[in-house]
């Protein structure tokens, strides 16, 4: 018996905005989306202590003068966040997409996403209502199997 390797749906995928998660991916992309730069901004304030803390103040004041290595840092994290936002982005247009999909309606809607106070609602909904069950219009209901797969990085 020949037996073939058919590839899944979610393999299948040709983009980073289509297909469909669900409400625990949904949360969970967004999870870290908001950890990264808070774990990135915990571990800066933890250097920028060591580095301050570890200089002796000469001028006999409370705030110890800052090494020459700490711009470096600040342009490295400067760097970092800038790479990051554009990222995150493409990332969470993208979060917000496929749940869109999920529940049967067009990703158009995340434009709602540059509207401050509306932001929130979506957010509030996409994060409440329920997608919709068995396949729709944008494809099978789908179980990602990583946080990669999540956030788009894995097909």
């Amino acid at each position: 018996m020949n037996k073939t390797h058919s590839p899944s749906r979610a393999s299948s995928r040709k983009s980073l905005f289509e297909g469909r998660i669900n409400r625990l991916a949904f949360f969970l992309g967004n999870a870290v989306l908001v950890l990264i730069p808070v774990v990135t901004l915990l571990v800066y304030a933890a250097i920028n202590f060591i580095m301050s803390s570890s200089k002796q103040s000469s001028n006999g004041g409370l705030l110890p003068e800052q090494g020459a290595a700490i711009p470096a840092v600040n342009i490295l994290l400067f760097v970092f966040f800038a790479i990051y936002l554009v990222m995150a982005i493409f990332i969470m247009f993208s979060l917000y997409i496929r749940r869109l999909h999920d529940m049967n309606l067009t990703g158009w809607l995340s434009i709602l996403l540059l509207i401050n106070p509306v932001s929130l609602v979506l957010y509030i909904v996409l994060q409440v209502v329920e997608g919709t069950d068995g396949a729709n219009k944008y494809g099978p209901e789908e179980r990602p199997a990583s946080m990669l797969a999540i956030l788009g990085f894995q097909r």
